[in-house]
């Protein structure tokens, strides 16, 4: 039976995605909870095993999947995958983002999801922290909206440099980062919820509005 200390030190972010939309994020050894408003549904996963769980508080209903099975579903949702070819990855330097040491990376993808040839490549920035506090699984739960590698850490800016766009898409930002003491609670679902058979499902539970918002963002 996994044993934890009730509260561990941890990291607290306010952040703004394309994906999570604006969000609070709450991550220590333990775990990692995202509370998304644009999504209206809470997504939550903690050791040993790290399996996904996101609930809808307003529905009493949750959807639950392995981190595997969510990287692959989240990531195919947003473009990312197996046919998106990575060429040229490297470490182009060093930052400091909200008081946290980042290391940036920088991608290209010459091909579309569905492995075509771009004719013009699409060039992403990667500012990851890598810190003690935030484990690769917990890392990986965000990172697999924007199909990244969780080994290079807790994305805190990811900006792409597309054809249409004039200058760089911040694709996802963090507007505040402090360190705290986090309850290990808050990295569980609460119980007598419903379970539905997909994040979908899970979506359609929410109101209208928020439905037809997410699904012009998936498109």
């Amino acid at each position: 039976m996994w044993s934890a200390p009730v509260k561990q030190s941890g990291l607290l972010l306010d952040v703004d995605s394309d994906y999570f939309g604006p969000s609070t994020i709450q991550v220590s050894k333990d775990g990692i909870r995202i509370d998304s408003k644009k999504l209206g549904i809470t997504i939550v996963s903690h050791a040993p095993d790290w399996s996904v769980v996101a609930f809808n508080e307003r529905s009493k209903s949750y959807y639950e999947a392995t981190l595997e099975e969510w990287k692959r579903r989240v990531a195919s949702r947003t473009g990312g995958g197996k046919q998106n070819v990575r060429q040229d990855i490297k470490q182009t330097g060093k930052a400091k983002i909200k008081g946290q040491d980042v290391k940036i990376y920088r991608w290209t993808d010459v091909r579309t999801r569905y492995g075509k040839l771009r004719s013009t490549p699409t060039i992403t920035d990667l500012y990851a922290m890598q810190s003690e506090l935030v484990p690769k699984q917990a890392a990986a739960v965000i990172a697999s909206a924007s199909d990244l590698p969780p080994d290079f850490g807790l994305p805190m800016k990811i900006t792409r440099i597309l054809k249409a766009e004039p200058k760089p898409k911040v694709v996802l930002d963090t507007l505040k980062c402090s360190k705290g003491q986090i309850a290990r609670a808050v990295f569980f679902q609460p119980k007598g919820f419903k379970r539905v058979s997909s994040e979908v499902a899970l979506l359609m539970e929410g109101d209208d509005g928020e439905m037809d918002s997410l699904m012009s963002d998936f498109k």
